[in-house]
């Protein structure tokens, strides 16, 4: 009841809460106040998260964390490399019954990046045939690729790959790898012409000056696209 004034002001509730916890360290309606003023902002500077874990660990150490709580609390350690806490707390909610599916596909990306972080790969490749393709980015769009492909799934492997190409791909800022197995992919579907038209619906690649990219995709066998891309742009 302390705190019921203070709601409607998010600055105000936490100063206050955080002066009460300064005078009494083990206050617990402090804790979980600042705890759920913390886990239901999206969008937290790193000097905030780190406050925010003095006051969500020792929810979590009582167990009064919700799942939804418990799977941002994970998400918060991640951001601060903090990953192997993060597994461990992510892992056993990925297939919880309580959680929603969208929250669990959020647990999973979680769990699945942080492990491969931690080198455990055979557990974010167990966790990526759940996550939707369209989710996946950074490191884990080529450990998908390389788990479809292993899987036998060539065309989720193509499709994933094209969804990512169509998606985020950016030959600035990742290396040449992904056109490399998009490339192979559809030669083995015997699907270069789709994998060619992707290439050049995209703007981004019309208007490129990166003269590497192009010889790259000359390198890949797709010279023809490489010209057609150059006379454009």
């Amino acid at each position: 009841m302390r705190f019921f004034r203070l709601r409607e002001n998010t600055e105000k509730l936490r100063s206050f809460a955080w002066e009460l916890l300064e005078l009494l360290p083990t206050d617990e309606e402090a804790q979980q106040i600042l705890a759920e003023s913390y886990l239901s902002e999206r969008k937290l500077d790193k000097q905030d998260k780190k406050k925010a874990l003095r006051v969500i660990d020792p929810l979590w150490q009582r167990e009064e964390l919700k799942l939804e709580q418990a799977v941002r609390y994970a998400d918060i350690l991640e951001e601060l490399e903090q990953y192997s806490k993060s597994l461990d707390i992510i892992l056993p909610l990925c297939d919880h019954e309580n959680l929603d599916a969208d929250t669990q596909i959020q647990a999973k990306l979680i769990a699945a990046r942080t492990a491969l972080k931690l080198g455990q790969s055979k557990i974010a490749a167990r966790l990526i045939p759940d996550i939707p393709p369209k989710q996946l980015g950074g490191s884990l769009i080529f450990l998908a690729i390389e788990t479809l492909s292993d899987n036998g799934d060539l065309e989720g492997a193509l499709e994933t790959v094209k969804q990512f190409i169509r998606r985020e791909y950016n030959p600035t800022e990742y290396n040449s790898t992904i056109i490399e197995q998009a490339v192979r992919l559809s030669r083995q579907l015997n699907r270069v012409k789709e994998l060619e038209d992707v290439i050049r619906s995209l703007g981004k690649f019309r208007m490129l000056k990166d003269e590497s990219f192009y010889q790259h995709l000359k390198n890949c066998g797709l010279s023809d696209l490489a010209r057609e891309l150059q006379k454009i742009s």
